[in-house]
């Protein structure tokens, strides 16, 4: 079972992520081209972070996890398991931290699932939180 570290934002806000995961088998290439990459290139980054697609992310207040939780399940059950492919390396530069991710081949299933958790934006709106971030067509390494 996976444990979770729960860290209040401001204001007793959550920050809630919603990610797709690829399965065993390519995560642990997607690790192993990680650590071959930091070693090639002597860069040292998330190493120890999961692979995964970011399809939305958003904070709260955890009042509202039950309603999220609801949501989130009722747009998820109308998909089933579903392959995307990857190509390509690439990065970008924050002000706290650099990413380095693969680009996502077939967007369209991602896009349309985030189109399905726009629901969550009228939930946190009404509850006064800013909008969801909503899908990034990207495997974060």
């Amino acid at each position: 079972m996976k444990q979770q570290l729960r860290l209040p934002f401001f204001n007793n806000e959550w920050r809630y992520l919603f990610l797709a995961s690829p399965d065993r088998k390519l995560a642990s290439r997607l690790m192993t081209e990680k650590k071959t990459f930091s070693l090639d290139f002597n860069y040292e980054f998330a190493s120890n972070y999961y692979p995964h697609i970011t399809i939305a992310y958003f904070d709260a207040g955890e009042s509202l996890e039950t309603s999220l939780v609801h949501l989130l399940h009722q747009a998820c059950s109308k998909y089933q398991h579903f392959s995307a492919g990857l190509f390509g390396f690439d990065g970008f530069k924050s002000s706290d931290n650099s990413t380095i991710y693969i680009k996502v081949e077939e967007q369209e299933r991602f896009l349309h699932l985030a189109n399905h958790l726009s629901i969550i934006n009228r939930l946190l709106k009404s509850n006064g939180f800013r909008s969801a971030n909503l899908v990034t067509t990207l495997i974060s390494l």
